[in-house]
Formats: C-alpha cells, sequence, structure tokens
C-alpha cells in the first residue's frame, strides 16, 4: 500500500461547510436576538423560552467558537485564504449579541424574583442579593410537579 499525501477532507469542501455552517448560525443567531429583544422582559418562567434564551443560546455560542477554531485552522494550513479571518470580527460581534440571551433572561427573572420578595409582608427584615447568580435563579423557580393539586390536577 502507498500513503496518499492528500488532506482529510478538500479545502473546496472544507470551505463550503463553514460558509453553510455561518449562514445557519448567523440566521438562527439573529432570530433568537430579535426573539429575546421583543419578549423583553421576563417576567414570568416558562421552559419553552428558558430552553431558547438559554439553551439554544449558550448552544450557538459554543458554534460560533467552533467557527472561529475552524477558520484558524484552515487558515494555518492553508485551506482558507487569509480573508476568511474576517469571520473571526463577525463571529465576535455575534456573540457580543448572544450573550445577552441567556445572561438577560436570568437577569430579569432574577429582578422579578427579588421584586416579588421585596413585596412579601414579614420578608423585609431578609437580605436580598444585589447580583443574581444560576444558582439563585434556579432554587427559587418551582418545580412544575410542586404547583400541581392532589391528584394531579391544576
Amino acid at each position: 500500500m502507498t500513503t496518499v499525501d492528500r488532506p482529510a477532507i478538500p479545502a473546496v469542501h472544507f470551505s463550503i461547510a463553514l460558509n453553510t455552517l455561518c449562514l445557519l448560525a448567523s440566521i438562527v443567531s439573529l432570530i433568537l436576538v430579535m426573539q429575546g429583544a421583543t419578549d423583553e422582559p421576563y417576567v414570568t418562567f416558562r421552559p419553552a423560552e428558558a430552553l431558547s434564551q438559554i439553551g439554544l443560546g449558550c448552544a450557538l455560542i459554543t458554534i460560533w467558537l467552533f467557527l472561529v477554531v475552524a477558520v484558524c485552522y484552515g487558515v494555518f494550513t492553508h485551506r482558507l485564504a487569509r480573508w476568511w479571518l474576517l469571520l473571526v470580527l463577525w463571529a465576535a460581534i455575534a456573540v457580543y449579541h448572544l450573550r445577552l440571551c441567556p445572561f438577560g433572561y436570568v437577569e430579569d427573572l432574577c429582578d422579578m424574583f427579588r421584586c416579588d420578595e421585596r413585596s412579601r409582608p414579614n420578608q423585609s427584615m431578609q437580605r436580598t442579593p444585589t447580583r443574581c447568580s444560576l444558582h439563585t435563579f434556579m432554587t427559587k423557580i418551582p418545580h412544575p410537579r410542586a404547583t400541581l393539586a392532589p391528584g394531579g390536577r391544576r
């Protein structure tokens, strides 16, 4: 057997794959950021909103970071032209706006929980945190089954 010295993925296929992933990530990121901007401020916890803003937001940030690493690898190995490095700038802009999805969602709900705690009588002596952490947020959310009446009915 002879050893063939060729890349595992041709440069054209690598470029097409990155183009497609970048286009899809850009469209989904735009939709998610615009949805978060129109739905804000979040005052009630809804699992669908949490999944989209926290779950999808974090997944998109990860995809953008993967794209940055893939582009740097492609430019370093000369599979991609240097102008592909402009995608790093585009990814930085996308991640800058996407970071507001998970952090903004949690902060809005924590602010709502803080206001709710302050309005209750006999709890004014309790110290409320000045910054909201994810742990504080998660401990304040009632479990869906905890709100059911006996017998499993609402």
